[in-house]
């Protein structure tokens, strides 16, 4: 690097190292740190496929839609979605459900609506 010029903030690099050659380590270090850019380790997690990671992040810029969707189309993983926290508005609980039943198969089982409303899972 030459004399003068600025490098990149430490945080980015740790996220593109970590993508790069210790992907295992990467949600402990999104946990921890605050100060990494969230729009370029989501493109970075989005090139490597890192869907977990993607999860996160989006609940942390607060597209939660988003994160939904990726949990129900990518992970299939319902628990994980009756179990999201946030919400991007009180009246996502029943709006939440509408937007997922049509794309995600094992929303459309009577039983995953039951439940949810049984769990006070909100969407």
């Amino acid at each position: 690097m030459r004399v003068g010029t600025l490098s990149p903030p430490p945080e980015r690099t740790q996220v593109e190292l970590y993508v790069e050659y210790a992907p295992e380590r990467l949600m402990q270090f999104l946990q921890t740190s605050q100060s990494y850019p969230l729009e370029r380790a989501l493109e970075l997690c989005r090139r490597a496929r890192m869907v977990r990671e993607m999860v996160f992040i989006l609940g942390r810029m607060g597209s939660t839609r988003k994160a939904l969707s990726l949990i129900m189309n990518e992970l299939h993983d319902i628990e994980q979605a009756i179990g999201t926290p946030r919400l991007d508005s009180p009246d996502m609980c029943y709006a939440g459900e509408v937007y997922l039943l049509p794309t995600s198969p094992q929303l459309s089982h009577p039983d995953a609506l039951t439940k949810s409303r049984r769990t006070g899972a909100r969407f």
